[in-house]
């Protein structure tokens, strides 16, 4: 192990020795201690460690032999103790819930394949019959030939056959662990149903997809005899494992970013987690039961209390405390101490606060339904909740953590309704050269479509003869936020995106408005500059704390009057929203000089109402994202200027329109949008607002410029000294030198 032989990069192009040291024998290897000195062996036996440790046994007699050929004495004594191979299973039970509960994380942060592999590995850990103690992958690594895929051959296994043909061609694969885990998952997995989806998460991990052809057979690459094994073997897995054409084209449409593929393959894989876990809980919920049976019954027999037949009276009991025992409690009962001695609980604590109390009641209501069926004097309520308490599965690792990860995956596991959907596979994060915006009357959404060559379309599987690829639907503004926070917009040579927009055939009030193709180019680039990139402060997540962290507003986008936000939670998240401000009435001059006029009256009208406001603030609330006083959150807002037909220089145009929006709704103060009250009176005209716009941009411009001819005219004056004191310098060498 430590000369690298059983490093992940066999199979997968992202592991190292580091990456291996660090993983643990839950998930994969056991923890490697990060020390001074290199660890011991597991293969030295366990009553011969002391006496290295300790210097019995003489260093001089320790010899190794390298597989290069290299020997040479190794002091054994002064190498780290790594401890025992073999785990506790009930130490297995205790960590499966925290396990799961921190693999969700994953789920939500678009890695759901590397934590569905996990966590079934997990639950086979849980579920495995097969032996006292709980399967080590660094003792198959040691002896592959123990795993059970050779020692007891699964009759009838779908897949048994690919593994063999694998390693009988590929026996570099035995020394990897993550092959190593997933032939020993596939094979041994209890539930049969999920076989494939086994194969799928495991092909993402090892990034299959790297030597697929998309094509309409979505065939495997052609490899020439000097390629990698690695390459080679690949190769030979998708060809063994996906043989059927229907199972390459998911893998190759997921990995193109289809919509309709990717959101299908997310449900049933997180459908996959949720059962997967259900599985385990139940299991650990068993294991509570017995337990608190056995509790119960010897409680009964030290007070004696009279029961009926031993086994009839266990059967009736358990009845009674499945509501209880079936639930994994992560919380800290030590919370409800403090509510019941009034004690003021912390955020965190708030948070457990309410499913103890549930929790508490509940085992009150089973204590009574017992007290009532065994009617007797000498039952303790007390003494009887002690039974259940200390009878019912407790978790490992800490509560405070426990509650944390709870409430992430409660929060963030399902989509909410607004929210900006996302790939789920970071490997899914790629830039397209061409977007392609067209508009769909039946839905009055656009479509956006990755543009290709037409040869490459017609790899991508595109019949109809267009070289655009589909990639999902949704509204204008929608559309182009989630384009940019899918990694699909690139703005930095030389990959730069660009984009299209087709003109629309039929005229709506959605497609009829004006937006053109370098309005969706500058949207992007506002949206993409405005939103940086985002990071989880742990310690508001400790106090639960949870607001809006930013929101760019974009005005006239999807269409006239309309009002889209697009919102950014602290804890990442991301939302899009309209709101409709053309039923608002508001009293603006009929008779104005000119239709552009009554147009931008007619907006603006509306936006410096307090009705807007309330809308406004209405939106947010149906995100369940509050808004936090003390940290008001950063904001922009941003309005069409193609629905205004100005007599202005059209580089002025969108800063003339943009600062009568910033008057009224202003970035900071009082007067700012989230604030209902304080919306700012304003006595000016909206053509004054916008000509004092531009003129301070015309400033702010000179300022700048001014400010670059200084810097310039100073970097000429140091230039100009230098080149000066080079020529001195210079010349004194030489006068020296004659002299």
């Amino acid at each position: 192990m430590r000369e690298g032989k059983h490093t992940p990069f066999v199979v997968s192009p992202e592991g190292s020795l580091a990456y291996a040291s660090m993983l643990n024998d839950f998930l994969l290897n056991p923890a490697m201690m990060i020390a001074g000195s290199p660890s011991m062996p597991f293969c030295i036996p366990k009553k011969l460690r002391p006496l290295l440790r300790v210097g019995v046994l003489p260093d001089a007699d320790w010899w190794v032999k390298s597989d290069t050929g290299i020997s040479g004495k190794l002091l054994m004594r002064k190498l780290a103790d790594w401890g025992g191979i073999g785990l506790n299973r009930s130490l297995v039970y205790k960590h499966a819930i925290p396990v799961f509960l921190r693999e969700s994380e994953k789920v939500s942060h678009r890695n759901i394949p590397k934590a569905l592999l996990n966590c079934w590995w997990v639950e086979l850990l849980c579920t495995e019959e097969s032996s006292p103690s709980p399967t080590s992958l660094t003792k198959l690594l040691l002896s592959p030939s123990e795993r059970e895929m050779l020692k007891k051959t699964p009759v009838g296994h779908p897949y048994l056959e690919c593994l063999q043909k694998m390693e009988e061609g590929f026996p570099q694969l035995t020394l990897d662990p993550w092959w190593i885990k997933f032939t020993d998952l596939l094979t041994r997995f209890p539930q049969k149903n999920v076989y494939k989806d086994i194969v799928f998460c495991f092909a993402q991990h090892v990034r299959l997809t790297d030597i697929v052809e998309f094509s309409m057979r979505a065939d495997a690459v052609k490899l020439d005899r000097t390629s990698a094994w690695r390459k080679r073997a690949m190769v030979e897995f998708y060809e063994l494992f996906f043989p059927n054409i229907r199972d390459r084209l998911e893998l190759m449409h997921f990995a193109q970013g289809h919509d309709e593929t990717a959101n299908k393959i997310e449900s049933r894989l997180k459908k996959s987690f949720l059962n997967s876990m259900k599985r385990v809980e139940k299991k650990l919920g068993i294991l509570g039961k017995r337990k608190t049976l056995t509790n119960i019954i010897y409680y009964f027999s030290n007070e004696g209390i009279k029961f009926d037949e031993l086994k009839n009276t266990v059967n009736e009991i358990g009845v009674i405390l499945d509501p209880v025992v079936n639930r994994i409690s992560i919380e800290d009962n030590r919370v409800l101490s403090k509510l019941k001695n009034k004690i003021p609980l912390t955020r965190l604590e708030r948070l457990q606060a309410k499913s103890i109390y549930q929790d508490h009641q509940q085992i009150k209501n089973t204590i009574a339904i017992i007290n009532k069926k065994f009617n007797s004097a000498n039952m303790d309520a007390m003494k009887l909740e002690n039974c259940i308490q200390k009878g019912r599965f407790q978790v490992a690792g800490d509560t405070n953590e426990n509650v944390i990860f709870k409430y992430h995956f409660m929060r963030n596991f399902k989509h909410h309704p607004h929210q900006i959907r996302l790939p789920i596979s970071k490997s899914l994060y790629f830039p397209r050269a061409l977007i392609l915006i067209t508009y769909n009357p039946k839905s009055s959404k656009w479509r956006f479509l990755s543009v290709i060559s037409h040869r490459e379309a017609w790899n991508f599987g595109v019949e109809d003869g267009s070289n655009a690829a589909m990639m999902f639907e949704e509204s204008l503004v929608h559309g182009i936020a989630r384009c940019v926070f899918s990694g699909y917009v690139e703005t930095n040579p030389p990959r730069i995106t660009a984009w299209q927009k087709e003109a629309a055939q039929a005229s709506t009030k959605v497609s009829g408005n004006p937006f053109t193709l370098a309005d969706v180019a500058e949207l992007a680039d506002e949206i993409g500059g405005f939103f940086s990139k985002h990071k989880l402060q742990p310690w508001e997540v400790l106090e639960n704390l949870h607001y809006v962290s930013s929101v760019f507003v974009a005005c006239n986008v999807n269409q006239f009057l309309m009002v889209s936000l697009v919102v950014q939670d602290n804890l990442g998240e991301r939302f899009v929203t309209d709101i409709d401000l053309s039923d608002i009435k508001v009293d603006f001059h009929e008779k104005s000089e000119t239709d552009e006029d009554h147009k931008i009256k007619a907006f603006f009208d509306r936006l410096q109402t307090a009705e807007a406001r309330k809308r406004f603030l209405k939106s947010l609330e149906k995100l369940e994202v509050p808004l936090n006083p003390k940290y008001p959150p950063s904001y922009r807002i941003w309005v069409n200027p193609k629905n205004y037909a100005l007599t202005l220089d059209p580089k002025y145009r969108s800063i003339y329109i943009n600062g009568i929006a910033n008057r009224l709704w202003p970035e900071k103060g009082p007067s700012a949008p989230w604030n209902l009250e304080q919306a700012p009176i304003i006595h000016e005209d909206f053509d004054k607002i916008g000509q004092e716009a531009i003129e301070s941009y015309k400033r702010e411009q000179e300022r700048i410029q001014k400010e670059r001819l200084i810097r310039l005219a100073h970097i000429r004056s140091m230039s100009k000294n230098y080149l000066e004191k080079i020529k001195r310098e210079q010349a004194e060498e030489e006068q020296a030198s004659m002299t």
